[in-house]
């Protein structure tokens, strides 16, 4: 997340400008003893820049590969400054101060921390006006940081991104003279795959497929938003747990034998419809 007052260091990051001077031209073999010598480049003054680091979302050996030596091999002038979030280094214990580090480092699971205290500002013109280059961010990134603005403000840049990865076990897949699996396949196809590895020999029952979260994150990204991106509504209504239980009457314990069963269905059916 970038603050709108250093836009200033993404643009000198991204884009490098240099000032020519103009001289008089001279005839060749002539010299000129008036002409003055070309006055010695200034060096910038230094600066400092603050980095938060929400999270610890950058590890030291990151930081340094990424960031630190990239910036002091480009704009050696500019020192960084980093604070890394932790005890007496909250969000709030840093507003508390007065001030708040120039430049966020955060997941965009985090944003709406910063934009609940007023820590962001859209960078879409900034990012036009010094020619960014963002084409070379993958437009569902970019789209992923836009959706935790009220209406597609752009806060920030992403510099990496979370992939999943499937690991398989080629031992197993040897044992049982099942082809390894392929980029490409379909949800279907590891299933497929998976049953050919499951079974029990001897004393080992073997999984063919741990999908872990997968199939809470799958479904997440179909489910309702909380809110209406356009009318800033909430999707559900509150839910008054108290008339809820009224209606309901004490919560009937269920035996285990009835856990998993029909049986509990009905029960929690029933009390919906009384819901």
């Amino acid at each position: 997340m970038i603050r709108k007052n250093l836009m200033w260091l993404l643009s000198m990051l991204v884009v490098t400008s240099m000032a020519v001077g103009c001289s008089k031209t001279e005839p060749a073999g002539t010299v000129n003893p008036d002409a003055q010598q070309p006055a010695a480049e200034k060096q910038p003054d230094p600066v400092k820049v603050s980095l938060y680091i929400h999270n610890n979302i950058v590890d030291d050996a990151d930081l340094q590969k990424y960031i630190v030596e990239p910036l002091q091999k480009k704009l050696p002038h500019i020192t960084l400054q980093v604070t890394r979030s932790g005890a007496g280094t909250t969000i709030q214990d840093v507003l508390a101060t007065g001030s708040f580090p120039d430049l966020i480092i955060t997941s965009n699971a985090y944003m709406t921390e910063f934009t609940d205290v007023g820590l962001q500002s859209d960078i879409a013109k900034e990012i036009k006006s010094q020619n960014v280059d963002v084409s070379r961010v993958e437009p569902i990134l970019l789209e992923a940081m836009r959706m935790n603005s009220p209406s597609g403000q752009l806060y920030g840049l992403p510099i990496r991104q979370n992939l999943g990865v499937m690991i398989y076990n080629q031992d197993v897949f040897d044992k049982f003279g099942v082809p390894y699996p392929t980029d490409g396949m379909t949800f279907e196809q590891v299933v497929e795959t998976a049953k050919k590895l499951t079974r029990i020999e001897g004393n080992t029952q073997y999984i063919g497929f741990d999908p872990g979260n997968v199939p809470n994150n799958v479904s997440t990204s179909l489910a309702l938003p909380f809110a209406d991106p356009k009318t800033h509504k909430a999707s559900f209504d509150a839910i008054d747990m108290g008339a809820r239980r009224r209606r309901c009457g004490k919560p009937k314990q269920i035996r285990r034998d009835e856990m998993g069963s029909g049986r509990q269905s009905e029960l929690q059916r029933a009390c919906r419809r009384r819901a």
